[in-house]
C-alpha cells in the first residue's frame, strides 16, 4: 500500500486492461478505502489521488501504480 507524499509512476491501460495508453510519474496527495461489504468484513479496495507531472489531478487503483525509486 502506498502513502501520501510517495512519488509514484502511474499507468492508464485501455479497457480490455493489457495495453498502457499513457505513463507518466506523480505524487500522491490522498487516497480513499472503500471496504468490499458495509458490515467491513473482508478486504476493500483504495484508490488514490494522483498530482501528475503535468499538474493534473488523477485517480489510480493500486495495480496501476509502481514506486518510482530516486536516483542515487
Amino acid at each position: 500500500m502506498y502513502e501520501i507524499g510517495d512519488r509514484v509512476k502511474w499507468y492508464d491501460y485501455y479497457a480490455d486492461g493489457d495495453i498502457v495508453r499513457d505513463a507518466g510519474f506523480g505524487l500522491i496527495i490522498n487516497l480513499k478505502e472503500y471496504p468490499l461489504s458495509m458490515t467491513g468484513i473482508g478486504d476493500g479496495f483504495v484508490l488514490y489521488e494522483v498530482l501528475t507531472d503535468g499538474g493534473s489531478l488523477e485517480t489510480f487503483e493500486h495495480f496501476q501504480l509502481q514506486a518510482a525509486l530516486p536516483c542515487t
